[in-house]
């Protein structure tokens, strides 16, 4: 499993895997290699399901992982579970002791995301966790800040947004929560470029555009007919770039590139015996570094 990919401000890239734990790429080789860490936490690291990676103000990097929270001190090659809730024994999934987001806000502080453990924040000052929703019916996911300040983040119930002038964190629903469960579910967020006022959801159903400055969400994208083949599909990963490319990371359908100009879409899977194609059709995570490669995570 490749499940998420990061990048420092040195241009330093980490990745994580369930047979390794955590990965650091190799430039002179190209491939990522294991880092050994001490007291064994290599050990602690392997046989997880990877949702989530950030580093804090201190260069501290921050994992969420199905069994939790985790932080990484990569100069001393030392980690730390910091798990902030109390995990279940033998959980029926992988989410229910899942620390499943992470984001760095301009106030230093740490959002975390979870599985069934609601929405905390850890205060940099005071050092403590607080929290932010109490509820173990939401599974809330990734965030995105946008160009205004606005922080948006997805969750089995859509998408929601937090000012942080006002406060308040308001929820903006898609499709039918009752009978169509994986439409309300958002996945993944990206800026858009083209689109300056818009921000791509990629949701258990598909593509959808919200509006950050009336919130309104578009979930049929009548303008991008081609888009409507990925209707049913679960978008796992969604990434815009600068030369109107939008790529789209699914789950079981490999990856897909949507031309914003054109109205070209391209799909890449796997084929058997071919290095160049994708290793899986099970694409869990895209990230684009400093120098606009695009990176591909997928299940094997």
């Amino acid at each position: 499993y490749c499940d998420v990919i990061i990048e420092n401000k040195a241009g330093e890239l980490y990745s994580f895997s369930w047979d390794f734990g955590l990965l650091k790429f190799d430039r002179t080789d190209s491939l990522f290699v294991q880092l050994v860490l001490k007291d064994n936490f290599n050990d602690f690291l392997r046989a997880k399901v990877y949702f989530d990676a950030s580093f804090d103000s201190e260069n501290l990097l921050w994992i969420g992982h199905s069994n939790g929270l985790a932080k990484i001190d990569l100069e001393e090659k030392k980690g730390y579970d910091i798990t902030p809730f109390k995990k279940q024994d033998n959980p029926s999934n992988w989410g229910i002791n899942g620390a499943t987001g992470l984001f760095l806000d301009r106030n230093n502080n740490m959002w975390v995301s979870t599985g069934t453990h609601g929405l905390l924040l850890f205060d940099s000052n005071k050092k403590i966790f607080k929290e932010l929703v109490n509820t173990s019916s939401t599974f809330f996911t990734r965030y995105i800040e946008d160009k205004s300040g606005l922080l948006w983040f997805g969750s089995s119930r859509g998408a929601h947004k937090y000012d942080f002038e006002r406060k308040p964190i308001e929820l903006y629903s898609l499709g039918n929560e009752i009978n169509e469960e994986r439409t309300s579910y958002v996945n993944s967020f990206g800026q858009s470029y083209e689109f300056e006022s818009q921000i791509w959801l990629g949701t258990g159903k598909g593509v959808a555009m919200i509006n950050k400055n009336n919130s309104q969400v578009t979930q049929k994208l009548t303008q991008f007919r081609e888009l409507s083949k990925l209707d049913t599909v679960e978008i796992s990963a969604i990434v815009e770039n600068s030369n109107g490319i939008l790529w789209l990371a699914t789950r079981n359908e490999g990856l897909f590139s949507f031309n914003l100009k054109s109205g070209i879409l391209r799909s890449y899977e796997n084929v058997i015996n071919d290095t160049l194609s994708l290793a899986n059709n099970f694409v869990n995570t895209l990230a684009k570094d400093k120098k606009e490669n695009l990176w591909i995570g997928t299940r094997e």
